[in-house]
């Protein structure tokens, strides 16, 4: 379109992205049509679908790294229960002596405390809660404070009484997992059932 030419109408306007340029030397208008408007929603509903998919993989990539690093952390407290096992067995304790110590050791991979029942509820932060004015002075006051596990201070008394225990069924009273069940010793003796797991007192060695 040159310069001076009639302005362009509405129904020519619709449908194209224009660019406006002020000519000094006569005070008009330059018009020139770069790209149809339709064009940009085509282009912009693309990069969104590239932008999902990219995300979708992130995010899929992300967990599974997630899950490949709990796996092997899982290996490894496996490895160390084996090693607690084999040197239970070593020193002569006696079988349900061995699957104590394995138990114990599995603990990170048992799932879930269901025996003792507590509350996982620290009464320290609710009261810092209930005092605090906002978000930032509840956040400033929960940097002051040392965290602390109930379930840890459950396990550190516990532990010593399970391990003391005569038989699997007093000792399902003193501590228990979700997943304990599943987590059993490899004893190389099939002539013992698994269930026979009645034992003297632990021995003590110094």
């Amino acid at each position: 379109m040159g310069v001076g030419a009639p302005a362009p109408t509405l129904r020519e306007v619709v449908g194209r992205q224009l660019t406006a340029t002020i000519l000094p030397e006569e005070g008009t208008f330059e018009f020139r049509i770069s790209r149809r408007v339709r064009d940009c929603p085509r282009r912009s509903g693309q990069a969104i679908i590239e932008t999902c998919m990219v995300m979708a993989l992130t995010v899929l990539l992300f967990f599974g790294i997630l899950q490949v690093a709990r796996l092997f952390a899982a290996r490894e407290v496996l490895d160390h229960a084996a090693a607690r096992g084999a040197r239970a067995k070593t020193v002569g304790f006696n079988r349900w002596m061995v699957e104590k110590s394995i138990r114990v050791a599995s603990i990170p991979n048992a799932g879930r405390m269901i025996t003792p029942i507590f509350d996982t509820a620290d009464p320290r932060l609710q009261a810092e809660m209930q005092e605090a004015s906002s978000s930032g002075d509840l956040w400033e006051r929960l940097l002051h404070i040392t965290p602390s596990s109930a379930q840890r201070d459950i396990e550190r008394v516990r532990i010593p009484e399970y391990m003391a225990s005569y038989n699997d069924a007093r000792a399902e009273y003193i501590l228990n997992y979700s997943d304990w069940d599943t987590i059993r010793g490899d004893h190389g003796d099939s002539s013992i059932p698994a269930d026979d797991m009645v034992a003297s007192p632990p021995r003590s060695f110094t």
